[in-house]
This record gives structure tokens, C-alpha cells and sequence, in this order.
């Protein structure tokens, strides 16, 4: 005769399979909150950063027109291309002659001596091009046009960095100087070549802190916009040009830059002999931020 289970039996081996099968289910469930509780962790442990006050904006500048002297402002918009006042991005404008090639300081001093101000496009042209030869032209950078990279120092490399893109700017979308950096380098220069923060172009200048901690900063924050650092920024005989008369000023400051400010022997490949002065930053994100403002920073430095 065929064995058949009962029912009870049958109900019994049912509801351990049912009751295996929620464990199961719970032990899968469990690992996956376990699982994405960890990676949380982790993400916001990386994400953590230990801010200490480290300076204070004194002044906020803006270049619309690459080379051409800055233009001074109470609070400016950071965007992920750089500082912004109104409707004009800084290295928004850059100067061609009629061969397609941009214009500098480097080449033309005198634009040192033309100024800029804030109006609608047809004034901003009329302003630049009155006062400039013959066959010098504007063109604009669009947002939409496609970017170049900032270049950043890692691992002993400069590289480049697509998720900071830039304009026409040389290295990268925000340059800091330290007032005190200025201080320390003018202590060192005969009279005659004494520079101000003019000389170095900043976006930013700050105050508050020893001469050059800026060098050790890994992370800046403004208000809630926070900036990681690429790169020192190289210097070049842009600075040499007296910002008030547009006439070069022999070697200096770079003579004397060199004697202290080059890089390490592992970067000499990458910046030779030109000084580094100052910090090349990209925002990681966007906001307003104003003269006065505390700038707090994750440095490197024990």
C-alpha cells in the first residue's frame, strides 16, 4: 500500500520551508542594508572635512577681458567656470589681431594702462577697442562653447582635470593670493620694484593668515561653497609689468622668487625655473560670496 503523508505532516513541512525562505529573505534584506549602511559610511566619511577659519577675502576681482586690468567688486557669483559680476563671467573677452592670435600683456604691455567697466556688450567693445590699435578684435567665450581643463598637480604630476573646466584662463577658474605673501616678497625687493596684488592677478585675495599657508591648503570653503586645491600657480613676466605704467620692471619679482619659491626638485620638469606664487583653485560647487567673507580651509600642513 502507497504511502501517502497526511495533512498535518504536509502542513508542517510547508511551513518550514516558508519560514527558511523569510530568513532568507531577511538575511538578504539585512545584508543589503548592511551593505549600503557601510558605503554610506564611507561616503560620508570622505566627504567629512575638518575645517578651521584659515583667512579673510579683502577684495574680490573679476576680468571680463583676459589681460586687461581687473575690476574690483563687493560680492561676486561662483560658478563652476569662475567668478561671475552680473552677466559677465571672468576670461569671458579675449583680444586677437588679425592673424587669429590672442593678445596679452605679455606681448602688449599697454594694456596695462586701458580700464574696463561693467555696461552692456556694444559699450564693453567700444570702451576696449578705441583705445587699441588697429586690427585688435574681441571674440567671447560662450558657456555653452566647449571648455578646456584645469590643470592640477597630483602625485608628483601636473595633469589635467575635466571636471574643472575653464575659459580663456591660463591654469585654472579661481587664483588666490595671500596679502601677506605680497608682504613677505616686497621685504625682500629693492624699492624701486615693490609690487601689489596687481602684479599677481588674483580673483582673490585674502588676508589674515602667515605668509604662504595658503600653500598648504587641501580644501577652501566660502560660506557653503567648497573649492579643492589643483595647483600652485607658475609665475611669468606678466608680473614684471608695472600695473600703473605698463612698462616692464627689468627681472623683478621674479629674480627674487626664484631665490625661494621654486618648486620641489620631483616638479622642476613641469614649472622649471618659473617661482610659484599663489593657489590655483576649482569650485566643486556654486554660490555668492562677498569681501569680508572667512575663507575656512583643510590644510596639509602638521
Amino acid at each position: 500500500m502507497e504511502w501517502k503523508p497526511c495533512l498535518a505532516s504536509r502542513l508542517r513541512e510547508s511551513a518550514v520551508k516558508s519560514s527558511c525562505a523569510s530568513n532568507t529573505v531577511l538575511l538578504s534584506g539585512l545584508m543589503v542594508c548592511v551593505i549600503s549602511g557601510a558605503l554610506l559610511y564611507v561616503v560620508k566619511r570622505k566627504r567629512r572635512r575638518n575645517y578651521v577659519k584659515a583667512a579673510k577675502i579683502i577684495k574680490l576681482i573679476v576680468y571680463p577681458v583676459k589681460s586687461l586690468p581687473g575690476i574690483e567688486v563687493d560680492e561676486a557669483i561662483i560658478t563652476k567656470f569662475g567668478l561671475q559680476s552680473g552677466k559677465f563671467r571672468d576670461r569671458m573677452w579675449l583680444l586677437i589681431n588679425d592673424e587669429n592670435r590672442f593678445v596679452t600683456q605679455r606681448t602688449e604691455e599697454s594694456l596695462a594702462l586701458l580700464r574696463q567697466k561693467f555696461g552692456d556688450k556694444r559699450q564693453k567693445e567700444s570702451i576696449v577697442e578705441k583705445k587699441l590699435k588697429i586690427g585688435i578684435k574681441l571674440i567671447q567665450h560662450m558657456a555653452n562653447n566647449k571648455m578646456r581643463p584645469s590643470s592640477a598637480e597630483r602625485n608628483d604630476r601636473v595633469i589635467e582635470l575635466k571636471q574643472y573646466p575653464i575659459a580663456f584662463h591660463d591654469g585654472s577658474a579661481v587664483l588666490v593670493i595671500n596679502q601677506n605673501s605680497i608682504n613677505d616678497l616686497n621685504a625682500k625687493l629693492p624699492n624701486e620694484t615693490k609690487v601689489s596684488y596687481r602684479n599677481f592677478r588674483p580673483n582673490i585675495l585674502i588676508t589674515g593668515c602667515d605668509a604662504f599657508a595658503e600653500d598648504y591648503w587641501k580644501y577652501a570653503k566660502i560660506r557653503d561653497i567648497e573649492f579643492t586645491f589643483l595647483k600652485a600657480c607658475d609665475r611669468c613676466v606678466f608680473t614684471t609689468i608695472n600695473p600703473d605704467t605698463g612698462v616692464k620692471m627689468a627681472a623683478e619679482p621674479l629674480s627674487t622668487l626664484r631665490t625661494y619659491r621654486l618648486s620641489r626638485e620631483e616638479m622642476r620638469k613641469f614649472y622649471g625655473t618659473a617661482p610659484l606664487f599663489g593657489i590655483n583653485l576649482g569650485p566643486e560647487s556654486e554660490g555668492v560670496i562677498h569681501c569680508r567673507d572667512i575663507i575656512s580651509a583643510v590644510s596639509s600642513q602638521v
